[in-house]
């Protein structure tokens, strides 16, 4: 039935020119108005739907790391709630990003769990590879060659791999290890949906290619954002441990329903879903945007909004 209600996509909004934020209308942690004292020593910046880490001062030709596919707490997280984790390369100062992940989406008290990948402006894919909650995962992405990249994702639990090339010209301009916040429509609005209760997931081994080298993420100066909603921190990226990885965790109980998302522009757009057509609007504010919605009934449709 709340397939029927919402769709569920991420916003990607990108940064140009002399606008800052890119992919999650990001903002210094001290304007935030939040207070977070066990994260006190992380140079953070504040995002609504981002937590986890960033590089954008190289020149980034692969990215991989593993996690656990944390376990989500239906009962504690609202009726619709969901969460995506996932590495990926371009997108902060460019409008191409190519990522890959796992998400996990609570309907009702049941959670469902994906692998995917996505190419913008191309739609989502998804890996046809299982996934459950606690499983291990690897994932990475490398260029091969000048436009070829290896998606790789294993499941080191069930044994499975999923590998295949995608052609895609990339800026390799940032580098992203994120635990995301997607976003709802509602008839014609847009907002974020709820954060559910994933707990903790820790980014294991995290790296990046950055001018032909294999490094760790605090040899690129990658930068720390946590996830504020409703006047508190909702998620918070930790410091690099001593091995170079990192946890992200849930750090608010707040279950509270759909939040309007950032207001600047408005967009209107006819939005295929089956053999109807719905009419999406949506208003968002920082520089240029692409809205990438995935239907519940699997057909997808991009959104741009240029900055003018």
């Amino acid at each position: 039935m709340l397939k029927s209600l919402f769709t569920i996509f991420t916003l990607l909004a990108l940064q140009a020119g002399a606008v800052m934020p890119a992919l999650h209308a990001i903002v210094p942690a001290t304007a935030a108005a939040v207070s977070d004292p066990a994260n006190q020593s992380v140079d953070s910046h504040a995002s609504t739907n981002w937590a986890g880490y960033e590089a954008q001062d190289g020149l980034y030709s692969g990215i991989g790391a593993s996690w656990s596919v944390s376990s989500v707490d239906a009962a504690q997280s609202a009726s619709l709630a969901t969460d995506a984790t996932w590495v990926g390369i371009g997108g902060v100062k460019s409008t191409d990003l190519i990522q890959a992940g796992t998400q996990a989406l609570v309907e009702d008290g049941t959670v469902t769990y994906s692998a995917w990948y996505e190419t913008l402006p191309a739609y989502q894919q998804k890996i046809p590879l299982a996934v459950h909650a606690g499983d291990s995962v690897t994932v990475s992405l490398i260029e091969t060659a000048p436009g070829l990249w290896q998606l790789s994702f294993t499941n080191l639990t069930t044994g499975k791999n999923y590998s295949r090339q995608i052609s895609y010209n990339s800026s390799k301009s940032s580098a992203e290890w994120i635990e995301e916040r997607p976003i709802a429509q509602i008839g014609r609005g847009f907002s974020l949906i709820p954060l559910d209760q994933f707990g903790s997931v820790t980014f294991t081994a995290p790296y990046v290619i950055d001018n032909g080298a294999r490094v760790g993420l605090s040899s690129v100066g990658a930068t720390s954002l946590m996830m504020v909603g409703g006047g508190e921190v909702l998620a918070s990226a930790g410091s690099i441990d001593s091995s170079g990885s990192f946890s992200v965790s849930r750090t608010a109980e707040s279950t509270t329903g759909l939040a309007a998302a950032p207001i600047q522009r408005t967009i209107t757009q006819n939005i295929p879903t089956g053999h109807n057509t719905r009419h999406g609007r949506g208003s968002y504010g920082g520089g240029n945007y692409i809205i990438y919605i995935t239907f519940g009934n699997g057909e997808s449709q991009l959104i741009r909004l240029l900055r003018g």
